[in-house]
């Protein structure tokens, strides 16, 4: 519909005959131009656009032919046409309309001019930050900008703010409002801006929204009055927290520390439709101990702005007693030895027990009673057996409150250390056997706290010092003994006394003497004897040649030494050096079964030597005789034996086969470098004087 608004602003003279005006109208409206002069037919009235090229539109009713269609159409001239009134009315205003225009009497100097000014409606009204709900988010306790901006408009569209039907800002194109430190009562508040033209009093355009808030968690409640567990169930507590948008989340810190234990709960939130506020409650499932009777347990509740909520509740929490035992080091020559038990629980009601020495590798010596004041006194023993009070001391106690560990009766324990004089414990043998031509060791094992600090040793009456002879080695390690009548086990030393190249004439006594600065020098005496040679193996054979192995068969020996093995050498005929196999006897029938032994990857039609040597737990036997074979070679498929005091032996049901590889060792030069030489005597070849020769 068409509608027709003037607003005439600033009317100015620019001559007497010269008359300036300014009209307002809305885009899309028709506006009528009215030219203030009447002509008659003598004169005639121009209407024409002079802030474009002076084009003339009109002259009397007559519009410009040269117009567009659609243009012609929008113009029209209006008045009283007979009393000389030429109006140029304009329908359907658009932005191209817009301008000055004027009329003239042609013949004369009156001139009008009206300038044409377009209202053009904003297209929108924004309110920044408005969400796609059209909820205007603001935090709580924290002040919230409004701006409502029009979108297009000319000239500048007017704008008001209206909150809770007041208007509380306005502006042109754009404008803002602060709201200052938000409370809650602004939560869900609608406003709404406005946007038009204020001196035409028109308003066409409308934005609401709604101020909704991230609200802060209310104070945390704790749903228990009072926190009092046992120290072996899990702490269970809860807390809950109401109107936090959005839900708030919780953080747990416990003891003085303020530890934080979130991880230990889990929360549930509920969604209240009436407020659109979030209900949380959160539970902490942690377990504890008695470190933290007394101490306090908080819930903190927050959401994404807001600080700390919290709430604290003490805890108390029952225990079972932590039971102690000081530890004690005592004299040898001490007299009232006594040990004080230390007890701690809630409640502090207890009930005593017994208390149990033990060694420290955890051998029960002797049970004991303690005091009602928590006292043990240790029973007195003769002088030379105080160092056995030494150990760990066991007490048990309980106030009726389980432990961590399940049990009603709790253990504490103290380590008590008595320095006394050395002591070889009661394995020490008195006589040993040995073997000749092998390193003797002689062992004796000792306690001594505090450690002895002088140590020697005699043969006989003789006292011994380092040499090439003798060495002389120490090693800490664990012991036995006898304790209270007990066999434990007891940190001490083995001393050891090491004879190189034994000889029969070191078979004779020896004696450690040791002395640690209290009591008396002790010693031990121990009597070395040789052992007993086993028979030289007899009777060996070869009972099958082949191309690259031979098989030799001989007699077991006859031995009561349940390790006996046997060193099977074999060499080329015409080298020097042997080449030795060791067999373990014990899984071998011993009787009137033969010993087979296969000797494999030889070369072939090639002389080898064999023979073997017995060796028991003390001494090695003489080598048996030396046999010797040649191995076949590829043409030749019969047996070859060099040696015509040897009959082949045919190899019987009841014979036990053992076959090993043996790797043939290529002669050395007769001038072996010490590293050759070295890695030979790990073959076990010793290519010395046979010491057999002496006896």
């Amino acid at each position: 519909m068409s509608n027709y608004i003037y607003l005439i602003r600033g009317i100015f003279t620019l001559t007497t005959s010269t008359l300036a005006y300014g009209l307002f109208a809305l885009e899309g409206s028709t506006v009528q131009l009215e030219c203030p002069y009447t002509v008659t037919d003598l004169k005639s009235l121009r209407w024409r656009r002079v802030d474009n090229n002076s084009i003339t539109y009109s002259i009397n009713s007559r519009i410009n032919p040269s117009f567009s269609s659609n243009l012609q159409q929008r113009l029209n001239i209006t008045g009283n046409q007979t009393e000389g009134e030429y109006h140029l009315s304009i329908s359907d205003i658009t932005k191209s309309d817009e301008g000055s225009y004027e009329c003239s009497i042609s013949g004369t100097s009156k001139i009008y001019t009206e300038q044409l000014t377009l209202i053009v409606e904003p297209s929108s009204v924004i309110i920044e930050n408005v969400l796609q709900d059209d909820k205007l988010q603001g935090t709580e306790g924290i002040d919230l900008l409004i701006t409502c901006t029009a979108i297009g408009g000319q000239p500048q569209p007017d704008l008001k703010l209206i909150i809770s039907g007041s208007t509380v800002a306005t502006g042109k194109q754009s404008l803002q409002h602060t709201l200052t430190k938000i409370s809650r009562s602004h939560d869900r508040e609608t406003l709404t801006c406005y946007a038009g033209n204020e001196e035409i009093s028109h308003y066409s355009l409308a934005k609401s929204a709604k101020v909704y808030l991230i609200l802060k968690p209310l104070l945390p409640i704790f749903f228990q009055k009072a926190i009092v567990i046992e120290e072996i169930v899990p702490l269970n507590v809860s807390c809950v927290s109401h109107g936090s948008r959005p839900a708030a989340n919780f953080t747990w810190l416990i003891g003085k520390n303020k530890k934080d234990v979130t991880l230990k709960s889990y929360e549930t939130s509920t969604f209240n439709s009436s407020t659109e506020t979030f209900t949380v409650t959160s539970t902490l499932l942690y377990r504890v101990d008695r470190t933290y009777n007394g101490q306090y347990v908080t819930c903190e509740a927050r959401n994404i702005v807001s600080g700390n909520v919290s709430s604290s509740k003490q805890l108390s929490i029952k225990y079972a007693p932590s039971v102690g035992v000081e530890n004690k080091t005592f004299q040898q020559r001490d007299t009232g030895r006594k040990l004080q038990c230390n007890i701690q629980g809630n409640p502090s009601e207890y009930s005593n027990f017994k208390c149990h020495h033990k060694s420290l590798y955890g051998v029960q010596k002797r049970e004991l009673t303690i005091g009602q004041n928590g006292i043990l006194t240790l029973p007195e023993v003769p002088f030379e057996l105080v160092y056995q009070d030494s150990g760990i001391y066991v007490c048990t106690v309980g106030n009726g409150i389980l432990g961590t560990n399940g049990q009603e009766k709790q253990t504490g324990y103290g380590f008590v250390k008595i320095k006394a004089q050395p002591v070889f414990v009661k394995s020490n043998v008195k006589k040993m056997t040995v073997m000749i031509g092998k390193n003797a060791d002689v062992n004796l094992y000792v306690l001594s706290e505090p450690k002895y600090t002088s140590i020697k040793w005699y043969r006989n009456t003789t006292l011994l010092s380092q040499s090439a002879k003798y060495s002389m080695l120490e090693k800490i390690m664990i012991v036995d003994d006898d304790f209270h009548g007990k066999v434990v086990q007891l940190d001490g030393y083995k001393l050891t006394l090491v004879i190189n190249a034994f000889r029969i004439e070191d078979a004779t006594f020896y004696r450690l003497l040791l002395s640690n600065g209290i009591g008396d020098v002790v010693e031990h005496i121990v009597f070395l004897e040789i052992g007993n040679f086993p028979q030289t193996p007899k009777h060996i054979t070869v009972v099958s040649v082949e191309q690259t192995r031979l098989t030799i068969q001989w007699d077991p020996v006859i031995d009561d030494d349940f390790r006996l093995i046997y060193h099977i050498e074999h060499k080329l005929s015409i080298s020097s050096m042997w080449i030795r196999k060791e067999i373990d006897g014990r899984d071998i029938e011993i009787g009137n079964t033969k010993l087979l032994y296969k000797l494999v990857g030889l070369q072939t039609s090639t002389y080898y030597d064999v023979r073997i040597v017995a060796e028991n737990s003390f001494n090695k036997s003489l080598p048996s005789a030396i046999i010797t074979a040649k191995t076949l070679s590829k043409e030749n498929t019969e047996n070859a034996i060099q040696s015509a005091s040897i009959p082949m032996v045919a190899m019987g049901a009841s014979s036990t086969i053992i076959t090993i590889v043996a790797w043939l060792v290529v002669d050395q030069p007769n001038d072996i470098s010490d590293t050759s030489m070295s890695a030979y005597e790990d073959l076990g070849i010793k290519d010395k004087p046979n010491v057999y020769s002496e006896l």
